[in-house]
């Protein structure tokens, strides 16, 4: 009788030991959980397609991220991204290297997403609409234009110089929430920019 009650506390003790157990893991993975906020908001400009975008961006280039920053300016998240510049279609930009400033960004474990639009990720490639930022939130940077409007990123993360495909048919993700004329963009022929 005294090992059956001694086997029934070790066994409760288990037991409570690991509901403990499992129930902090779940604490621990919840507070390791990354919050996704989406905002919306107004842009100043809606482009209806891409000849209305090249006409009304300073420069074109594709570029490749390197490093992201992100931070707050006045209560509101931006991502400053600096990014090797591989091509340029439009302007006479001769940085190698740019900053890319963006609405958005990952703070503190809340990821701040702009009409449906994540901010750069290390890694990707895009063909970007830029023109020259002035403000508070970043020295020497570049804004895309119509806020997420001018930025098509590279399928897979290929970009077309180092890709076999012919290079009007590299494919291209288009920015979400934009006209018909901008979402119909599937590959570098649509952005007509190797003409």
């Amino acid at each position: 009788m005294l090992t059956l009650r001694r086997n029934y506390k070790i066994i409760l003790l288990a037991s409570i030991s690991s509901v403990l157990c499992f129930a902090s893991i779940i604490l621990y993975l919840n507070y390791l959980q990354i919050q996704n906020l989406h905002g919306t908001g107004e842009v100043s400009v809606i482009f209806n397609d891409v000849d209305q975008l090249y006409s009304e961006s300073e420069y074109i280039v594709e570029v490749e991220v390197i490093e992201t920053q992100s931070f707050y300016v006045n209560e509101s998240p931006f991502t400053l991204s600096k990014a090797k510049v591989n091509k340029v279609f439009k302007g006479g930009l001769e940085e190698n290297i740019i900053n890319i400033l963006e609405n958005g960004g990952l703070i503190e474990k809340r990821n701040y997403i702009f009409e449906k639009n994540p901010v750069f990720n290390v890694g990707e490639q895009a063909i970007v609409y830029l023109h020259k930022y002035y403000g508070p939130a970043a020295e020497d940077a570049y804004f895309i234009r119509g806020a997420y409007q001018g930025k098509f990123k590279f399928a897979d993360n290929n970009s077309w110089l180092t890709n076999n495909e012919s290079i009007e048919e590299q494919l291209l993700i288009p920015p979400n929430d934009v006209s018909e004329g901008l979402s119909n963009v599937k590959s570098l022929r649509d952005l007509k920019l190797t003409q």
